[in-house]
């Protein structure tokens, strides 16, 4: 309960499904150990709007919320984010697994770790924890990730299409990331 006088700050957002994310928790929320900046770890606390009572709106809501910063724990050693000009990144697989009854409209503690990043792919887990403690859900996902040549990494995509699968003028595609060269 907030005392008179003291309101939670708001966060105005065009995207308000990125909510979870945004600031560190509010005041009322514990703040995370902090670690090395090319450790890769992230923790992040997520919070959504309210939701209601339906369990599956809950899980839905955690479900895209986890595939937010996920990948881009691969990419901390080697000084990358998602998004960036220069990085291409797609979800190649996402899995969850649910173990207790969570609220995604309640403060959750979702830690983030990367074992292995080659090949041009990222393999990251996750891991949801609700103010007590408890896990309530574990996540995995394996993501490709590549360089991409003098451009956005989106737009690569298009430009891709539009010159019949190359890289543009008449070259293949920019080659997936490797160790040597993050």
């Amino acid at each position: 309960e907030e005392e008179e006088g003291e309101e939670e700050e708001e966060v105005a957002l065009e995207e308000p499904w990125l909510a979870p994310l945004i600031g560190s928790g509010g005041k009322d929320a514990p703040a995370p150990e902090p670690r090395a900046a090319k450790e890769p770890r992230q923790l992040a606390w997520m919070r959504a709007p309210p939701l209601g009572d339906d369990p599956t709106l809950h899980m839905c809501v955690a479900a895209f919320s986890s595939d937010f910063a996920l990948l881009e724990t691969s990419l901390l050693p080697h000084g990358e984010t998602i998004p960036s000009p220069e990085i291409q990144a797609a979800s190649l697989d996402h899995s969850m697994w649910f173990h207790h009854e969570f609220r995604a409209d309640e403060w959750l503690l979702y830690e983030m770790e990367s074992p292995a990043a080659s090949g041009g792919r990222g393999l990251a887990f996750g891991r949801l924890y609700n103010r007590q403690g408890t896990l309530v859900c574990t996540v995995a996902q394996e993501g490709l990730i590549r360089r991409v040549k003098g451009g956005n990494g989106m737009s690569n995509m298009s430009k891709m299409k539009k010159d019949g699968g190359s890289g543009g003028k008449g070259e293949p595609p920019s080659p997936p990331l490797r160790p040597s060269k993050l």
